[in-house]
C-alpha cells in the first residue's frame, strides 16, 4: 500500500486506533483483558488480517508517533548573560519519548501474541513474519521520511498546539532529527530481545530480522542516521 492508494480518512482511522492505545496503556497498564479487547479492535480495522491495512496502520502510526515526539522539542536553557562558542555545536533541543515508547510497546506486544492458530512452528513462523513486516515498514517510512527532509517536501509548518499527543511537528528542511527513530528500534530490540517464554524460541530469528533491517539503512544509505545506526548494530 502507498499513500496514493490510502483510502480517504485513512490517517484519521489510526489516530484513533494510536490512541486508543494511549487510553489503555496509560488506564490498565499490564491488564491483559484491555489487551485482548484492543486487539479484536485492531482485528475488525482489519490490522493483521488484510495486508494493506495491516501496512497503514503500522505505517500511519510510525509517522505520527515521530512526529508527536518532534513537537515536544523544548530548546536548552541560556543562562543570562552567557556567550555562546561559535565553535561548538548547538545544544539539541530536548524530547519527550511517551508516545514513542508505548507504540514500541504495543508492537513488541503483537509480535509475542500473534497466533492465528495452528502448530508451534507455525505460530513461530507466524510471529517472525510480523516482526519482519513492521521492520521493513519501519524502515522504508524512515527512509522516506529522511528523503523528504532533505528536499524539503511536504514539511510540516506549524506544530499542533499540547504536547505529547499524537500531532504534526515542524522539521527544518536538510535537519533531519534521527533521535525518534533510534529510540523506537532501540526500545524493539530490547523489548524483543527481553526473556520471553513466547519468543525464547525464535530469538535467532528475531536477531537475524533485526540484522537485516539494520542492513537496510546502513550509513551509505541513510548517512544521517548513521550515529544511530552504530549504537543499534552495537547492541
Amino acid at each position: 500500500a502507498t499513500i496514493r492508494n490510502d483510502p480517504l480518512g485513512m490517517r484519521q482511522q489510526v489516530t484513533f486506533l494510536l490512541e486508543g492505545w494511549m487510553r489503555v496503556n496509560s488506564e490498565a497498564p499490564g491488564s491483559e483483558k484491555a489487551l485482548a479487547q484492543y486487539m479484536q479492535l485492531l482485528q475488525q480495522h482489519g490490522v493483521g488480517k488484510l495486508e494493506d491495512q495491516t501496512e497503514r496502520f503500522f505505517r500511519h502510526s510510525t509517522e505520527l508517533a515521530v512526529e508527536a515526539v518532534l513537537k515536544t522539542a523544548t530548546r536548552p536553557e541560556v543562562t543570562e548573560g552567557e556567550v555562546p562558542n561559535p565553535e561548538a555545536s548547538p545544544p539539541q533541543n530536548t524530547l519527550n519519548y511517551n508516545v514513542i515508547d508505548v507504540y514500541a510497546k504495543l508492537v513488541a506486544l503483537l509480535v509475542r501474541y500473534m497466533n492465528s492458530g495452528g502448530t508451534q512452528e507455525q505460530v513461530a513462523a507466524q510471529r517472525i513474519s510480523l516482526l519482519n513486516k513492521v521492520l521493513g515498514i519501519t524502515m522504508r517510512t524512515l527512509m522516506a521520511h529522511y528523503e523528504r527532509n532533505k528536499s524539503g517536501a511536504n514539511l510540516p509548518t506549524t506544530p499542533a498546539e499540547g504536547g505529547g499527543g499524537v500531532g504534526v511537528a515542524t522539521e527544518a528542511r536538510g535537519n533531519w532529527d534521527q533521535r525518534p527513530w533510534y529510540r523506537l528500534l532501540l526500545n524493539l530490540v530490547h523489548d524483543l530481545n527481553s526473556p520471553s517464554p513466547a519468543l525464547d524460541p525464535i530469538s535467532l530469528g528475531i536477531l537475524s530480522v533485526f540484522g537485516s533491517a539494520f542492513h537496510v539503512v546502513q550509513p551509505l544509505v541513510v548517512p544521517g542516521f548513521a550515529f544511530a545506526w552504530m549504537e543499534l548494530v552495537s547492541h
